[in-house]
């Protein structure tokens, strides 16, 4: 047990290091998004938010 437990928290550790990278970037793409095309144009921006959370996840 000694053997397997630090090794699950390395691992423990790389997933939500994965996980917030994913979130950060999702974060950066949907702010990029939303500067780049005009505010007449929010519900394609809207309609894109979930084709990129898809595309994220």
């Amino acid at each position: 047990m000694p053997q397997i437990y630090p090794s699950f928290l390395v691992y423990l550790f790389l997933f939500i290091c994965c996980f917030f990278s994913m979130v950060l970037i999702f974060f950066f793409w949907f702010n990029f998004i939303s500067n780049v095309i005009p505010s007449n144009n929010l519900g394609l921006v809207k309609s894109n938010k979930l084709n990129i959370s898809l595309l994220t996840w």
